[in-house]
């Protein structure tokens, strides 16, 4: 694969290239439009990210795992959705230098490949619940584990939001109704406890200690934002451009089952 390797390098390196001519460019576009394209990508996307050092090579080859899992989903086993989900979180969180527009991407894709899966009757149950034990872990290991669960968790409220920030997937305007439903009744909740909880042990630490983590507290208000701003579904929806248009609107306004997120 190590040709493969410095084909794509190459590639990603003449697209972003000033020094490209225009011929070159195009024949960067081509190589790598057709890397995405490629059936079952997801070998050499991980030797790639195991191997590559160069930003923008990563940067394509998440691009492809994303595209790929969407347009193969329905070929693909539950076990290689897991261990590719699971490949996708690790490498983000053993490389906390990653770029942060190569990180947020990686995030991006874990978030489209639980949305996809969200409603399939086999492994929705299981899916959400080592989603919920993810976050927990990662919360409860330090701070450099900590953004990562920040990041994850505001990539997954932006892709179940089914704004127009939200993904295609591949599936009609009801999919995502359904899901964003779906999330909002129970998930969505869960995941407000844990930046409440968060946010509340922070909140704790000593002033000196508290300082030096602006950065945390930054992402997870942010968090809090993200939830306390989200626009639940009425009992009436209209279609507008792929989004859902409430006819009045709903901000924060939860259902009874988040009673207890209040006290």
């Amino acid at each position: 694969m190590d040709g493969l390797l410095a084909m794509l390098e190459r590639a990603s390196s003449l697209l972003v290239s000033y020094a490209s001519d225009s011929a070159s460019r195009a024949q960067a576009e081509k190589t790598l439009l057709d890397f995405r394209n490629s059936e079952k990508p997801y070998a050499l996307c991980q030797y790639v990210l195991e191997h590559s050092s160069n930003e923008n090579t990563i940067f394509q080859c998440v691009i492809a795992v994303k595209a790929a899992v969407v347009r193969e989903w329905p070929l693909l086993s539950p076990s290689e959705i897991e261990d590719l989900r699971l490949f996708l979180l690790t490498y983000a969180i053993q490389r906390p230098s990653l770029p942060s527009f190569v990180r947020e991407h990686v995030f991006a894709a874990v978030a489209i490949m639980y949305k996809r899966g969200w409603l399939d009757e086999a492994t929705k149950t299981e899916g959400r619940a080592t989603l919920f034990r993810h976050l927990q872990e990662l919360l409860a290991l330090g701070s450099e584990h900590q953004l990562v669960a920040f990041s994850l968790m505001s990539a997954l409220l932006s892709e179940f939001s089914s704004s127009p920030r939200s993904s295609a997937v591949g599936l009609p305007w009801e999919f995502h109704f359904a899901t964003k439903q779906s999330f909002e009744t129970e998930e969505l909740r869960d995941i407000f406890g844990l930046v409440v909880t968060t946010l509340s042990g922070m909140m704790a630490l000593p002033d000196d200690a508290l300082a030096a983590r602006q950065n945390a507290l930054q992402r997870i208000m942010s968090l809090a934002e993200q939830v306390l701003h989200w626009q639940f579904l009425p009992s009436r929806c209209v279609r507008m451009f792929g989004s859902f248009e409430p006819i009045v609107s709903t901000f924060l306004k939860p259902p009874l089952s988040w009673r207890h997120c209040f006290n």
